[in-house]
Formats: C-alpha cells, structure tokens, sequence
C-alpha cells in the first residue's frame, strides 16, 4: 500500500498516516473475538479493501479519508475503551481523521426499532454535510455489497441471519447511500 500512495503523489508525511492507521486497524483486529468475515476474509482485509477502492477506483488521495477508511470499522469492532483508541487515533494520524472515524461509525443498536431508526437517520444526516464522511461510507458499502457475491459461489454461507442483513443493506443503500453517492458526484 505504501507503494501505491507514494506513486499517487502523497506527502510521505501523509503516507505515514495512512501506514500508521493501518498498523493501528490491524493490531485492533487482531484481538477481535470473530477474525473472518462471512465472506471467508479476514476482517481487517475489508477496511484496507475500501482504502484501496478510495484510491484506486475513486481517486481519492486525502490522507485523512484514507486513514479513516483504515480505521473505520475499529470503533465498532474492537473491545478497547473507546477514549482510549480515540486518543491513539488521534496521536497515529489526525483529528480529521478521528472526526471522519467518528461520523461513519454506526450508531450502537438499542433494540427499540423506533429509536434505532431514528439514530440511523441522524447518523446519515450529519454524514451528508461532510463529504470526506459522506465519500468513505459510500466506499465501506460499495465494498460490502460487492462481498455478496460469494453468496452466489457458495449458498452453505448464505444463512437466515446473512440474508436478512443483505436485504437490510439493501435497502439502507437505496434510502442514504445512493442519496450520499450523488451528493459525492459519484
């Protein structure tokens, strides 16, 4: 990845951010209780996979965005204080990327459907005023939709909890993403 960003033109004081968010997602992954996706990869394959598709599909060279986008699964996924993976993000990259970090991450469920709706609208609508948020949460769902593909390769995979979060994502791309997309020009 290094080598790809340098060849991009980035800041080498950039590529380091970017490196050293990456190094920090992977050692945060690696004590996640679950280490694969349904998928078969490796959960911290997918946040490096949205950096690169930042990078080489969309074009996206702001170091903050990549970092975040190395890091955006980690405030979610891994079981560490949050203040205090907060402040390790914030010394190993920047608070933009924090700030970024921060906004895509998804709300945490209640199990009142009212009141996770309404949570998932606000997250969406401040996301729709920052568009190196609203550019890295297009990115994680492109990526995800994109991995449910092996459903299709391999149907054993393909179980009641699966379906029901494919349909969910589903329909939570046709409701924000697509909405943020446009908005990102994409």
């Amino acid at each position: 990845m290094r080598k790809l960003l340098s060849v991009r033109g980035i800041e080498e004081s950039s590529v380091d951010q970017v490196m050293a968010s990456r190094t920090l997602a992977k050692l945060g992954h690696a004590y996640k209780e679950e280490t694969v996706r349904r998928t078969g990869e490796r959960y911290f394959d997918h946040p490096s996979g949205v950096a690169l598709l930042l990078l080489l599909e969309l074009g996206i060279t702001d170091p903050d965005v990549l970092s975040a986008a190395q890091l955006h699964d980690v405030l979610e996924d891994v079981k560490i204080d949050r203040k205090e993976l907060e402040n390790l993000i914030k010394r190993t990259a920047s608070s933009g990327t924090l700030r970024i970090t921060q906004m895509v991450t998804n709300p945490e469920k209640t199990g009142n459907e009212d009141y996770d709706a309404q949570a998932k609208t606000r997250h969406y609508s401040l996301i729709f005023e920052d568009k190196k948020a609203a550019l890295l949460k297009v990115a994680d769902r492109m990526y995800n939709l994109r991995s449910l593909e092996i459903f299709h390769v391999d149907e054993k995979l393909l179980t009641e909890k699966h379906l029901k979060k494919a349909q969910e994502q589903v329909e939570e791309s046709k409701k924000y993403i697509l909405p943020l997309a446009m908005s990102c020009n994409l």
